[in-house]
């Protein structure tokens, strides 16, 4: 369930420039440029933000000029070499996809602050909502936009033996044009489905990125991060969570979560009902939390597995041990020596 709100999109100018020149001919292209660049718009460093509305109209505008040739596209998620945004920066410089996409996830609001990117590991896929009050033919054109952007992405961090993603869903039916909006994703893609879903290959969210490099991922992330705070939004609760327990941690694990809800200023069956809301649980959320912050730890040969075991709060190298296990299938030696560590 989602609460409707105003939502933003932050735009580089090569994004701008994208939509740009989808436009089927220089009297679309004028108006919208008129909706993406005239004020009144905030600037923020060198990213536009601009209104659902805006970016949904735009859409629109392109697609009524293109009936029957779903190649703008393409246009529109460009070429992935060229994508310089700090958040792709930041998932090519990740330890592996798994990493990247819960990236992805958690910093959705960097891209649009309407958007919500979820991933479910079980069913292999990673969904895309909006919470946008704009709702529109537009915005499901938007959400077709955000999985193709994402696709692009997760192509550019190139995890090794191929392509992560293996389909897509869209909720808007592009009819005529489905055969090249299939060239803009490279797998297949069903158009006029109930949700909007890229479809993964769970045996490669494990796969090391081959650009991966920890103090790289970790400069952008905390550009993500302060970019997406000064735009004076309310964080999703998973993201408001995560970033308490990843505080918290060090004290240990013993009463972590009432830590974390007095943090949040609320109680603990009240932080449970808002995280059930947004389709996960904090035992959920925790869990995936700590793999991802095992993981990072673990690309540093200086961290025993001893150290890392303590700083995640296990009383034991052994436990930490059979939890990674668990997590991933190898022990977290074995994920080292995969990637030469």
């Amino acid at each position: 369930m989602n609460s409707h709100r105003m939502g933003f999109w932050l735009l580089t100018p090569t994004s701008i420039e994208r939509l740009l020149s989808a436009a089927p001919d220089s009297a679309t292209q004028e108006v919208a440029r008129a909706l993406l660049l005239e004020p009144p718009l905030r600037l923020n460093g060198r990213y536009r933000i601009v209104p659902d509305a805006r970016v949904f109209r735009t859409l629109e505008l392109v697609v009524a000029g293109h009936p029957s040739d779903g190649r703008w596209l393409e246009r529109v998620a460009g070429p992935p070499e060229r994508e310089s945004d700090a958040l792709a920066l930041a998932m090519q410089a990740s330890p592996d996809m798994r990493t990247a996409l819960r990236l992805a996830c958690r910093y959705a609001a960097f891209w649009s602050t309407g958007t919500e990117l979820r991933l479910d590991e079980e069913k292999g896929r990673v969904t895309v909502v909006t919470a946008s009050s704009e709702a529109s033919v537009g915005s499901d054109i938007a959400m077709a936009v955000t999985l193709a952007l994402l696709s692009r992405r997760l192509s550019l961090a190139g995890a090794e033996g191929g392509s992560v993603v293996r389909g897509a869903r869209l909720r808007w039916n592009s009819a005529d044009q489905t055969l090249d909006v299939q060239g803009a994703f490279g797998v297949p893609v069903e158009v006029g489905a109930p949700d909007n879903a890229l479809l993964l290959d769970v045996d490669r969210l494990n796969s090391p990125l081959p650009r991966a490099w920890q103090p790289f991922a970790r400069f952008f992330e905390r550009e993500v991060a302060e970019t997406v705070d000064e735009l004076d939004i309310q964080p999703q609760m998973r993201t408001r969570v995560q970033r308490v327990v990843i505080e918290e941690l060090p004290l240990g694990t013993d009463g972590l979560l009432d830590r974390v809800s007095r943090s949040l200023g609320m109680s603990t069956r009240t932080l449970q009902r808002r995280l059930a809301l947004e389709g996960t649980s904090y035992r959920e959320l925790f869990g995936a939390l700590r793999l991802e912050l095992a993981q990072q730890a673990l690309t540093s040969p200086s961290h025993s597995i001893g150290e890392v075991a303590l700083a995640l709060g296990f009383q034991d190298p052994s436990a930490f041990v059979r939890a990674f296990r668990v997590w991933t299938g190898v022990t977290p030696g074995a994920w080292r020596s995969q990637r030469g560590l």
